[in-house]
């Protein structure tokens, strides 16, 4: 279930439903604490509705579950899950560098 309601919660930031997004990582997140990219999902909203301090903390958990990542790394994972890399793409990656993702 955490792995649809993840994609649930991409899905609602795509569309700029931010609230939506993050209620939806956070359900996913219940679900299944241990996964990276709900945390990410969460932080990206955060960004987006402005409480950037939460959102630096979604990151550090986050980095914490996949100490390894970072926003060059998911740049290639998003263009492997979707080719077509996109503004709406560029937004989440953004708002994670915002967050405190590190570049490389």
């Amino acid at each position: 279930a955490f792995w649809w309601m993840n994609w649930v919660g991409f899905a609602k930031f795509r569309l700029a439903e931010f609230a939506d997004a993050a209620t939806w990582f956070r359900r996913a997140i219940e679900n299944n604490r241990n996964y990276s990219w709900p945390h990410f999902g969460l932080a990206g909203a955060l960004v987006q509705m402005g409480d950037v301090e939460a959102a630096k903390a979604a990151v550090q958990h986050a980095i914490a579950l996949d100490p390894n990542i970072n926003l060059s790394r998911l740049r290639a994972k998003l263009v492997a899950i979707n080719p077509i890399h996109d503004e709406k793409s560029e937004r989440l990656l953004n708002s994670l560098l915002s967050a405190g993702m590190p570049e490389a």
